[in-house]
């Protein structure tokens, strides 16, 4: 299954609270071991935004420029493009959708509902 880099973080929010939910053990290890794979793609895609930050950041005596927190961008025309860019690049995650009816009453999300099936 293909998943944009830029929905990762929503995708391991809402799996998370899909595992509070009390799913079915047998689910539960599924999920989990997809939570794992998307915050292994979540971390390598945070350090590539960061990366990127500095790419594109002010810069006072070789170190990047930083106010409350945030990097000061200095071209956010550039850094936006390649940004969207990179959010928008696709990667594979091998998962099987779950039939819906297997969760019971568990809500299913937006972020959540590619990984389930009819």
């Amino acid at each position: 299954m293909k998943v944009k880099l830029g929905e990762l973080r929503d995708m391991c929010t809402g799996i998370t609270e899909l595992l509070k939910a009390g799913i079915p053990a047998r689910l539960y290890f599924k999920f989990k071991k997809l939570l794992n794979k998307l915050i292994g793609e979540l971390q390598a895609f945070e350090e590539t935004r960061l990366e990127l930050c500095k790419k594109y950041c002010k810069n006072e005596n070789g170190k990047p420029v930083m106010v409350n927190g945030n990097f000061q961008i200095e071209d956010t025309e550039k850094f936006t493009e390649e940004f969207m860019e990179l959010a928008n690049t696709e990667t594979e995650i091998e998962f099987e959708p779950v039939p819906i009816g297997e969760v019971g009453d568990v809500p299913i999300t937006l972020a959540t509902e590619r990984f389930f099936k009819e």
